[in-house]
């Protein structure tokens, strides 16, 4: 259900024809993660990173999700401050693995409740400048960050490749801690499945 509300989200954005900005709690699911980590700030960097990580591990055989989001994981807390400062930093690309296929460096992220703000727009804001205005809602809003933001990559799938440069839509997300958002629903999947054996636990 929280991959077709995703979806849902991101359409109606689209089909409304004009920048807007989503916020919500929702409860992301568990996945198990080939990643690696990087430093850069641009959206080419992070691009290139991903791409070639992506292609690296179809090669060796693992088998992504199609139906969870590629995932970067800026591990910066300036943006808290309401301003990320434009200097290279640290981040993870992450590409979610059917378990069965993970091998034994894959990083398992548990089910966590997260502050989601989905952004609709076009390129005149910077990356940067998107994960500023994100700090600047948490702290608006009293959010207790209890790990480092995520961008998760766009999973519906009317989505090409090439994406109008006046109706893109980034969509970023905190883990917080669990007393928030208690009073709006939990979107938390019926997951059934248990932590795989002998994996490493992600930030």
């Amino acid at each position: 259900m929280l991959i077709v509300k995703r979806a849902y989200d991101e359409m109606r954005l689209r089909m409304e024809g004009k920048p807007g900005i989503n916020y919500e709690y929702i409860t992301l699911p568990e996945c198990v993660c080939y990643q690696r980590e990087y430093k850069g700030t641009t959206v080419d960097e992070k691009y290139n990173s991903m791409y070639n990580l992506f292609h690296e591990a179809v090669e060796k055989g693992y088998k992504p999700l199609a139906t969870e989001p590629l995932i970067v994981i800026d591990k910066r807390k300036d943006y808290l401050e309401g301003e990320c400062r434009n200097e290279a930093a640290d981040y993870l690309c992450c590409i979610p693995l059917a378990p069965d296929s993970a091998p034994k460096e894959a990083v398992f992220y548990p089910s966590c409740r997260a502050f989601s703000c989905l952004f609709h727009g076009d390129y005149s804001q910077s990356p940067l400048e998107r994960l500023s205005e994100f700090g600047k809602i948490i702290r608006r809003l009293g959010v207790k960050p209890a790990g480092y933001p995520r961008v998760l990559g766009i999973v519906a799938p009317y989505v090409g490749r090439e994406i109008a440069p006046n109706n893109y839509i980034s969509r970023y997300v905190v883990p917080v801690e669990e007393e928030d958002g208690q009073d709006l629903e939990d979107n938390r999947p019926a997951s059934g499945e248990s932590r795989p054996a002998d994996i490493n636990i992600g930030e």
